[in-house]
């Protein structure tokens, strides 16, 4: 059984509370990627809150974002997504069901901006979308690796911090490329939330959702 840490509910402070929107992530065990590059990307509108905690499987992370969520007292004009790699193993897909289902009752009985965002296999493929538009069936994460290497020569997993401006200035091409793959994968009849549903992500959601929409209100 997965321990999980207790969140003492707090009360955020309605009229008087800061002007900035938070947006609450959850990311597989000790993974840096998405922690820094949400951190670096967010504008001066959001806080970027990272869910503490070091599970790596989808239903643990759910259930620990959940916590957050309700333990920090988040409002329905915040935003909380639970950032899942699908990898290549399909016996993963049951875990992926179980958290879909989890957040989308939560979705449903409680707070509308809880969300499952799967990228296929991995998150790199957001930052791949930043500069082409490929259906390249991959075998392995380390194929990932290095086509990404091709736009952002040295890139190093991690390390966002050094390498994140050769992706500024992109993000709307990126939103279409990663909108184009989703419908090519339900065009070829794959599941989402599945591991065959690939190259994928869904990581565009959280900008047309939430960021871009943040942004303008600055």
């Amino acid at each position: 059984m997965v321990s999980r840490k207790a969140y003492r509910q707090k009360k955020r402070p309605g009229r008087h509370r800061h002007a900035k929107k938070i947006l609450l992530i959850a990311v597989e065990g000790k993974n840096k990627t998405e922690r820094n590059y949400f951190q670096y990307i967010a504008n001066s509108n959001v806080d970027v809150h990272i869910v503490p905690g070091n599970e790596t499987d989808p239903v643990s992370m759910a259930k620990h974002m959940l916590d957050a969520y309700e333990g920090q007292g988040l409002l329905d004009s915040d935003y909380a997504a639970c950032l899942v790699d699908s990898d290549f193993d399909v016996q993963k897909d049951a875990q992926l069901q179980e958290a879909d289902q989890l957040i989308e009752q939560a979705r449903v009985t409680k707070h509308q901006n809880v969300n499952l965002i799967q990228s296929a296999p991995c998150f790199e493929i957001w930052y791949i979308c930043h500069f082409a538009y490929t259906t390249r069936n991959y075998a392995k994460t380390a194929e990932v690796m290095e086509e990404l290497e091709q736009y952002i020569p040295g890139y190093k997993k991690g390390q966002e911090q050094a390498f994140i401006q050769a992706l500024e200035g992109r993000n709307q091409q990126a939103i279409q490329r990663a909108k184009r793959l989703q419908k090519y994968c339900e065009e070829d009849r794959k599941r989402p939330h599945h591991v065959e549903f690939m190259p994928s992500t869904e990581v565009y959601r959280i900008f047309e959702d939430f960021l871009l929409k943040k942004s303008k209100e600055s």
